[in-house]
């Protein structure tokens, strides 16, 4: 993580909701920073999955975009939908579990 902080510093956070008949059916999340952004939290409720709404909203965002777009993926399904958006794998992060000591 510390290096997308690296890449995304002092983000800004942008969220976007598509709505399907006024209800609202997917999100996206952007922090931008000056030398690039965080694409996360796609998600589309499950009645509205499978009809194209987080490949339309990654779409959109990068249309838009005027820096580098970033993210990092954990499920299948999403990287299938990244790589069919144009997004290539960069590299490979590490899972690292971190936790409080007891008092």
């Amino acid at each position: 993580m510390r290096y997308l902080e690296r890449l995304v510093p002092n983000p800004a956070s942008h969220y976007y909701l598509a709505r399907v008949d006024g209800v609202p059916a997917a999100m996206a999340a952007l922090y931008e920073g000056e030398g690039g952004a965080l694409v996360q939290d796609v998600a589309t409720r499950p009645r509205y999955r499978r009809c194209g709404l987080s490949t339309a909203l990654i779409t959109w965002l990068q249309r838009r975009a005027t820096v580098p777009l970033f993210l990092q993926v954990s499920n299948p399904e999403a990287e299938r939908i990244y790589a069919r958006a144009g997004f290539q794998v960069w590299g490979e992060l590490e899972q690292v579990t971190c936790r409080l000591p007891e008092p």
